[in-house]
Formats: C-alpha cells, structure tokens, sequence
C-alpha cells in the first residue's frame, strides 16, 4: 500500500494561504501575543537557513541561501549526495526546492502579508476561541479549525476529518509559541477508513535574537486504517542556523 502522508497547512516550510473563513475576534492575551510577533517582521529581509526532515524512516539535512542563483538555492548536506537519496528523500528535497521563498513563508508576519499568524488562526482556520477551563494551563486557548487544514489523506471525507478536529492556541512570555491541530478521539472519516491518532503541530521561536518569529518546527503524524489495510506516518521538520543574507 502506498504510504499516506499528511499534508497540512505548512507543507513542509511555512503556513500556507487557505480559503478565507470568517474573521473570528481573538482573546485579549491572543491577540496581544500575535501583534507582539508581528512587530518583528523585518520587510524585504531574506534568511538562510538549515531544515532537516525526518519521514518516518527518511531523513534528510539541507541549507537554503536565497542569495545563491536560482536551482541552486538549496545545498543537500546529509546525506551528501543526491545519489545516496531513497525515494522519500527524493520526494522531499523536490518538495523543498518546489518552495517559492521559504525563508519568507517561516516567518510570522502581520495580516497583510502572505503568511501571516493573525490570518492564519483567526481567519483561515479558527472560530470559537476560548480560554482553557480550571483544568486547562495559562496561555491555552482552545479554538474550532475550519477549512480542511490542507489534510490531503486519508480520501475521500477531509471535512468528516474537520468535523472531528480540534485546535489548540500555546502563549509564553507575551508569544505565540504554539499551534495544534488533533482529533482527541478515534473517528471514522467515511465508511472505509479509521483516524486512530491524527496530529499537527507548529512550533515557534526566534529566528534571531530580538528578531523575528518564525517556525521553528512542525510535526504531523496519522495513525488509522482503510480498507483493511494499516498506515502510520509521521514526519518532523525542524528549522535552524537562521542567518540574514542580502540579495544581489
């Protein structure tokens, strides 16, 4: 069986523009939280940096420099050479090199850039925001996710999928610092396929000190069945060695 892969909001690098939902208001910490990241946006700035992506058995490390000329953008750094590539890795370098300016999609900027934060939970995917009960830790806040988050897998049924999913808002110190996207339960997006476990995570952090926030790393994993047959897949990417480059 041919292996299934989430593909949710941030591909492989970044969020990615979704159908515009409703704009939904944010909680007060929220949205102080998401205008404090957005002050640290530096426009026309261009980053190199490295990404490794483990898939499930594959793994791959590669540094972007937008300064460099274009095709040769991307530098495989382990494994060493292209040859040395399963086919995972190969779909993966692809997808990376497939990329328009990734160094641009990590960053969190304000609303009215391509890939902003305050769209992305508040318009594209979020309603129903509410902070955590008793229960709950400070800095949570629990919200509905709209659209199909990108899920691509398992078809057909991506909005049963929606209808089972939950969200999840992370702050610390006046930052956002995560976004997550979960079934808490098992659930049957149509008749032939089982969600076991089904997870997204976006992780923040600085990319330079005082500088701006981008994603640091991103985790996707599905768990389930169809048609008697099983799929578990994860895949993990992280995001490093952030440096500012100047373009020719």
């Amino acid at each position: 069986m041919r292996a299934i892969h989430i593909l949710p909001a941030f591909g492989l690098l970044g969020l990615s523009a979704l159908p515009a939902a409703a704009q939904t208001p944010l909680p007060a910490p929220a949205d102080a939280a998401i205008g404090a990241a957005e002050t640290r946006f530096e426009p026309g700035q261009r980053w190199a940096f490295t990404t490794t992506v483990q898939r499930d058995d594959s793994r791959l490390t590669a540094r972007f420099d937008p300064s460099l000329p274009e095709g040769a953008r991307w530098t495989l750094i382990e494994p060493v050479s292209e040859s040395e590539l399963d086919d995972v890795e190969e779909e993966i370098l692809d997808s990376l090199r497939q990329t328009p300016e990734p160094d641009i999609r990590l960053q969190l900027g304000p609303s009215g850039e391509k890939h902003g934060l305050r769209a992305f939970v508040a318009e594209e995917i979020a309603e129903d925001f509410a902070a955590e009960g008793a229960a709950g830790e400070p800095g949570h806040y629990r919200f509905t996710p709209q659209g199909d988050v990108g899920l691509a897998a398992p078809p057909p049924g991506p909005q049963n999928a929606m209808d089972e999913l939950e969200g999840q808002l992370v702050l610390a110190g006046g930052m956002p610092v995560r976004v997550r996207i979960f079934a808490a339960e098992p659930f049957k997006p149509n008749a032939v396929s089982k969600i076991e476990t089904l997870d997204l995570y976006w992780d923040f952090g600085e990319m330079a000190p005082g500088g701006p926030i981008g994603i640091v790393r991103t985790d996707s994993a599905i768990r389930g069945g169809a048609l008697l047959q099983k799929f578990d897949s994860r895949t993990i990417v992280l995001n490093s060695e952030f440096e500012r480059v100047d373009i020719p």
